[in-house]
């Protein structure tokens, strides 16, 4: 799925964080899918590759952007390899990677409600 900000109609600041509320359009394409066992949930052939045309509409919407870094993919959990290894990547920082956005992105779902009202 691609999101692509149209326009930005208004924002809140709050320390560091931005909120938006504005136009965005999202595009979507199934590109690929695999067939599973349901008793073993194991793949029963390899990935079947698909050709479909991308699918998408415009809609309203209400994002923040990531002023610290949270959601950068360069970012683990740090602190799982080998801690004598200079080439082993190390988290020091607020970064926590995908996992950490998408924790943040369900607690914000949760808390939004509170201060937009929407359909």
């Amino acid at each position: 799925t691609v999101v692509r900000i149209q326009t930005r109609e208004r924002h809140a600041v709050s320390g560091e964080a931005k909120v938006f509320l504005g136009e965005m359009e999202l595009e979507s394409r199934v590109k690929s899918f695999k067939r599973f066992w349901k008793s073993q949930d194991v793949p029963q052939e390899a990935e079947v590759e698909l050709n479909l045309p991308s699918w998408g509409y415009t809609s309203r919407g209400l994002w923040f952007e990531d002023p610290l870094g949270v959601a950068r993919p360069d970012l683990g959990l740090g602190g799982l390899g080998d801690p004598q290894d200079p080439q082993e990547p190390r988290n020091h920082g607020w970064g926590c990677g995908w996992a950490g956005a998408h924790a943040a992105m369900h607690a914000l779902l949760k808390v939004f409600p509170l201060f937009v009202l929407a359909d």
